[in-house]
């Protein structure tokens, strides 16, 4: 009868493996990371598109971050502007509420002056603006998409 002798590789062999393996898979944690970022920011841009019909400054302020770990993204509204849009303003933000409630601040009633309008130059009155929850859709779509 004939023998195999072979000797079993030792365990260091193993743990480089799995620590190649777990370096691997942190790698494409962070893409994936990276890649669902830049999806959120792109999907919450269309989102207030489809709200205001046109582009604008507060669109323009929609971007995707990732922390330098690569393990957490986020989607950012910069624009100082962003939560009136988001929650709406006066009583017309007041009797349109946003999904999660009423704006952080609340709503102040009665009308006050813009400037920028579709009807031109010159100063007008409003009574507010419906709340276009688009960060709120944004997060959610992103829930129901991709987990947590």
């Amino acid at each position: 009868m004939a023998e195999i002798k072979f000797d079993t590789p030792s365990a260091g062999v193993f743990d480089k493996l799995i620590k190649s393996l777990r370096a691997k898979e942190k790698q494409i944690q962070a893409e994936n990371i990276k890649r669902v970022t830049a999806y959120g920011a792109e999907y919450a841009k269309e989102q207030l598109r489809g709200y205001l019909g046109r582009e604008s400054d507060v669109v323009e302020g929609i971007y995707g971050e990732v922390n330098p770990q690569g393990n957490e993204g986020k989607v950012v509204a910069s624009h100082p502007a962003s939560p009136y849009v988001e929650y709406g303003t006066g009583t017309v933000g007041m009797w349109s509420p946003h999904p999660t409630g009423p704006a952080p601040g609340g709503y102040r009633i009665g009308a006050w002056p813009f400037e920028h309008s579709p009807y031109g130059p010159g100063i007008f009155w409003t009574r507010g603006q419906v709340s276009k929850p688009f960060m709120y859709n944004t997060y959610m779509h992103l829930k129901d998409k991709f987990g947590k």
